[in-house]
């Protein structure tokens, strides 16, 4: 029971820690990207990525999703 609570909690913080933080570094980079005069080429390296599938794979994926990081 403790070992399975532990894990939960581990769980959660992992899935915060990503969804704030290494995200969070992802929006920076293609905004700076943006900004820099890259859009075209972003936009077009964004669209190749394939979308990950299923609720815990898109949950432990560092990366923002890709249709709002793809989106003018």
């Amino acid at each position: 029971m403790l070992l399975s609570a532990g894990l939960a909690l581990g769980l959660a913080l992992g899935v915060l820690y990503i969804n704030t933080t290494l995200r969070g570094l992802e929006r920076e980079a293609d905004h700076y990207a943006a900004v820099n005069g890259y859009s075209v080429e972003l936009k077009n390296a964004l669209l190749k990525i394939p979308e990950r599938s299923g609720l815990l794979s898109r949950l432990l994926d560092p990366h923002p999703i890709r249709r709002a990081r793809a989106a003018p």
